[in-house]
Parts: structure tokens; sequence; C-alpha cells
């Protein structure tokens, strides 16, 4: 594993310029750390215009969920940490290629202390945290008493996303692009850092300034994602 994701890194730095570093400007992307929903290609705002970038983002989310619904039993106590490198490169300026590639570390983390003195200061239901060992870590997911994930602590690459944006108005005032992506099963889905399958989607994106100061971002789409193939 250090090997390849050591071959990830030296690749990304091989192709992409020093120059071709992201700017600051929007959208402001926010993706959704559950665990259940990491790793099924969700969408997360995207602008319209195309561009040859390199990003990097890190996030961090602590969850507690101890639940169980009809066929489904979920045992989560975890913190997930996101490591997220971002490439896209735009082709004779007639469309850009997207490159993503998650490295995550999942365990126990350091916010149970946190998180039960906040709970605990604004009366907060905390639906079970403090029952459970401080930091502990607690990954299992079950449907119809049948094991799916039996997650397991440590670094590992996610599900890998590849995604093509063509765009189809270009102005300075308004762009407009559709855009298809598929996320690859590159992630371990037994213990917890992907799902097992190909996932797809296919959105519409629109820029649309407002005035000098004000640029909006719409995105339209939708995702096809895949059977989470555990154990």
């Amino acid at each position: 594993m250090k090997k390849l994701l050591k071959t990830v890194v030296l690749t990304i730095l091989l192709f992409c310029p020093l120059t071709a570093f992201s700017s600051s400007e929007g959208p402001l992307q926010i993706k959704n750390e559950f665990p259940i929903f990491l790793h099924v290609n969700q969408p997360y705002l995207e602008k319209a215009e195309i561009e040859s970038s390199m990003s990097y983002s890190l996030s961090h989310s602590s969850t507690y969920t101890v639940q169980s619904s009809g066929r489904w039993i979920m045992n989560l106590d975890m913190e997930i940490t996101e490591l997220n490198f971002r490439y896209k490169r735009i082709y004779n300026g007639l469309f850009e290629i997207g490159l993503d590639i998650p490295v995550l570390y999942i365990g126990g983390g350091f916010m149970d202390g946190f998180l039960e003195s906040y709970h605990d200061t604004f009366g907060f239901d905390d639906y079970g945290r403090s029952t459970r060992p401080s930091n502990d870590f607690l990954y299992e997911v079950r449907k119809d008493g049948n094991l799916i994930v039996q997650g397991k602590k440590g670094f590992g690459l996610g599900d890998i996303r590849l995604a093509l944006k063509k765009p189809l108005i270009t102005s300075d005032d308004l762009n407009l692009s559709i855009q298809g992506d598929v996320e690859l099963p590159s992630g371990n889905a037994k213990t917890g850092f992907g799902n097992g399958s190909v996932d797809g989607g296919l959105s519409i994106l629109l820029d649309k300034r407002i005035n000098d100061k004000i640029m909006t971002y719409w995105n339209f789409g939708g995702v096809l994602a895949g059977n989470v193939k555990g154990h």
C-alpha cells in the first residue's frame, strides 16, 4: 500500500506543472464525510468554467451512529481524515479532464472529549456516545445479519474519481457545461475505504454573474451509485 500511494503522488507531480495550482475563487466545495455516503460518488458544487489546476483539500469528521433499522445494523464510532488530491486539465481548449485521488485515515480519533464537553455545556443529547470508551474505534455494517463492512484502522486509498467536462456556452457573465464522471472501486470495500462498485454521474453546470462582486453557481444532475460489495 505504501508503494502504491507513493506512486500515485509521484504521478501527480510529474504530470502537473507547479504553476497549475487552483485559485481561491468559488464555489465552496463541501463533501459529506459520513462513512456510508463517502464512497458513492456524491456530487459537490462545481463551476461550469473549465480550467487547468491542481489543488489539495484536507477534511476531518467525527461520526457516532449505533442503530438498527429493518434489515440493516450500523455500528459507527470513528473519525475520518481525508486528504484529496485534485487535478484538472484543459485539452485543446475543448474539454476538461478531472482526477480526484483521496487518501484516507480511519481511526478512533481524538475529538470525543471535546464533543462530550460541548454536548454537556449546551444540554444536547449525545445519542449514546458517552456509553462507549473515549476515542475508541467501531466500524461494522450488517444487512440481514450478514457482515458487509468490517472497518479497519489505518491509512488507505479511497475510490478514485474521473470526470469529463464539456463547455456549451462560454462568456464573461455566463458559462454552461455538461459533465460526466465515474468513480472507480480503488478503495478496499471490506475495510471501509471504498464501496467495491463503479459509480457514475451526469450533471449540468451553470455559472451566472450578477455583478462585479457576485457570481452564482448552479448544478443540476444525478448519481447512479453501485452496490456496496464488502464481505
